[in-house]
């Protein structure tokens, strides 16, 4: 857990010491721009996702991860904050190119690996069309997160066979970011 620092509150008169700038200026500002929890998460390879079964979206690898948030060896589908705060997320997830009646995906909070635990946080129903290369499921949210709080996603895609979604750093990931504490 990353402990956010406590921004120096100047007093009119009163000089700036070493040792408050450095705690209460400088290590504000580097938090800010450099130290702030963050991941980036994703699979290495291709995902499968069955006709009409509820699929736990999992990821195996990180580009980065400053703060705990995610493990590539267990519970492998979660977004972990592990710091009190604010979060902006992105889910993104590039689905096999076919016509799909329904490609759903739920956000689910503290779900443990359940489809109907925890609390949806992001339903939503996506109706397809025919034609294109490929399918883009793509969300960006912000949502209050309490440390030890999580985020799961589930896909469900009904095309009348099982589909893939390709594996790859910036096909299939999750970013989450610490953006402030409250």
């Amino acid at each position: 857990m990353v402990t956010v620092p406590t921004p120096y509150d100047a007093t009119s008169g009163f000089k700036l010491t070493a040792a408050d700038w450095d705690l209460g200026v400088r290590d504000a500002l580097l938090f800010l721009m450099t130290a702030h929890p963050r991941v980036h998460a994703w699979n290495s390879t291709n995902l499968s996702f069955a006709d009409t079964v509820t699929t736990l979206v999992t990821f195996n690898s990180e580009n980065y991860d400053t703060d705990a948030m995610h493990s590539t060896s267990s519970n492998t589908s979660r977004i972990t904050a592990t710091t009190a705060g604010l979060y902006e997320f992105h889910w993104f997830i590039r689905m096999a190119s076919t016509t799909y009646t329904q490609l759903d995906l739920d956000i689910r909070l503290n779900a443990g690996g359940s489809s109907g635990g925890g609390s949806s946080i992001l339903p939503s129903n996506l109706p397809f069309t025919s034609g294109g290369s490929f399918r883009i499921v793509n969300f960006h949210y912000i949502q209050f997160m309490n440390a030890g709080d999580y985020h799961e996603a589930f896909l469900t895609q009904t095309s009348t066979a099982a589909r893939l979604a390709t594996g790859g750093p910036f096909t299939t990931f999750c970013q989450a970011r610490w953006i402030a504490t409250s």
